[in-house]
């Protein structure tokens, strides 16, 4: 209950301020689907519709109601369709060439797969992150393996090292429960003294970030800088 619902408060913290443009399109929508509800016949999508809504709460931003906006875009469309299963083909080739079209953006190239990464063999990971991840898997590994990263790829190191994955690889908002930062905080204390923090510099300068900003200010407040590359800043914790 703490984690799936009463974390979504803290979660909603990493928002663009509670009243953000896509949270007054995503209410916008929900009130044109009410009144298709209300007055159209075919009512089993909207329903779906409706339910569908819910990925975009608490934090309402670009990626949680675009993908929203599609759904409602979609089921708009089939409602008002004059050329029937026509039409609902036309709508799965664009759903197949949305997802190739973006795999094409991506830097992910199908020479890195399989790669060798452990336990992510069989991932798609680009080139880059392949290199980034042997290469910060060395320098841990120089540090005795006791490292927090302030980013999104702690659990890639922690597990491709044949490590347990923590609290400390989830330190979005909301991944500890309600009041999260205290119990995440009591864990960074609980921490070996030799532990290696990698800052990621992308989660200080990103505004939608979530990761709880107080844990980055108390990281480089408190925290002595042993270095830093293109990605990271890497600071140990003083006592």
């Amino acid at each position: 209950m703490d984690l799936g619902v009463f974390g979504l408060f803290d979660f909603g913290s990493s928002n663009q301020g509670s009243f953000s443009f896509y949270f007054f399109l995503t209410v916008l929508l929900l009130v044109v689907e009410v009144i298709l509800l209300i007055r159209g016949k075919n009512k089993l999508f909207l329903f779906y519709l409706m339910a569908f809504v819910s990925i975009t709460v608490p934090i309402f931003d670009y990626y949680h109601v675009w993908l929203y906006f599609i759904a409602f875009f979609i089921v708009l469309l089939t409602m008002f369709d004059p050329f029937g299963k026509r039409f609902l083909l036309f709508q799965v080739f664009f759903f197949f060439f949305f997802i190739i079209f973006s795999f094409l953006q991506s830097d992910i190239q199908l020479s890195n797969y399989p790669n060798d990464i452990s336990h992510f063999e069989y991932r798609y990971l680009s080139k880059k992150t392949i290199v980034n991840i042997q290469k910060y898997n060395k320098m841990i590994q120089e540090n005795n393996n006791h490292f927090v990263v302030i980013g999104p790829e702690g659990y890639l190191h922690k597990i491709s090292l044949d490590l347990d994955a923590t609290y400390l690889e989830m330190l979005c908002s909301g991944n500890f429960g309600y009041h999260g930062y205290d119990k995440m905080m009591n864990l960074i204390f609980e921490r070996e003294e030799d532990t290696l923090f990698f800052l990621r510099k992308q989660e200080i300068d990103h505004s939608n970030s979530q990761i709880d900003k107080r844990l980055i200010s108390y990281i480089q407040k408190n925290g002595v800088l042993q270095g830093e590359d293109e990605l990271y800043y890497f600071y140990l914790l003083n006592e």
